[in-house]
């Protein structure tokens, strides 16, 4: 079984500086509830901005990305808002389980820290380090979650992720509902 934590505890795992920081935004606008997107939209941390993801649940075929902040860009060496983050995945496993804990952040709600491998234009494996957290959608709109995501090894100029292939490590986060009990495909990295 995919492990959780209780929110307040999960600062052990949360490494980056970019991934806390949205935790701690996440937690603040929170008040007892799901903060509201307009509310992570409005007055955005200058520090933040940069490597914020925001994504729209809607269907098993479609995550939108509703916001792929300009560091991001620079790392996938495209624009990715209004493009189907299932269009990275490495593999339809990877496609399935994106999904999965996608729609299992603003569906049971949860958090999800993680670590993915991704691979580069030229071939290089790199971990990202990943923690998603649901928002409230504006009236209407396709359920939606708020991520901050920071490579754990800095890339090469010019040397772009191209594909995630698949998770290597995760956690639920337990937001005040509980976790999922539901596994994610978790193969770690191996020891080389």
């Amino acid at each position: 079984m995919t492990p959780g934590i209780a929110l307040d505890e999960c600062q052990r795992l949360v490494r980056s500086p970019t991934c806390r920081g949205i935790k701690d935004r996440w937690i603040a606008l929170r008040s007892g509830k799901i903060p509201l997107l307009q509310e992570f939209l409005s007055n955005p941390d200058p520090k933040l901005q940069p490597s914020t993801v925001l994504v729209d649940v809607v269907s098993p075929e479609m995550l939108r990305i509703r916001l792929f902040a300009t560091e991001l860009v620079k790392v996938a060496g495209i624009e990715l808002t209004g493009a189907n983050l299932l269009d990275f995945a490495g593999s339809s496993e990877t496609a399935a389980e994106l999904w999965k804990t996608t729609h299992l952040i603003t569906d049971h709600p949860c958090g999800l820290w993680s670590h993915k491998l991704a691979s580069t234009a030229s071939g290089r494996h790199v971990t990202i380090e990943e923690v998603s957290f649901p928002v409230v959608p504006f009236s209407g709109g396709a359920p939606c979650l708020a991520s901050g995501i920071a490579l754990v090894k800095a890339l090469e100029y010019r040397d772009t992720v191209f594909r995630l292939e698949r998770y290597t490590d995760a956690c639920w986060i337990d937001i005040g509902f509980g976790v999922p009990k539901v596994d994610i495909a978790i193969h770690p990295l191996q020891a080389t």
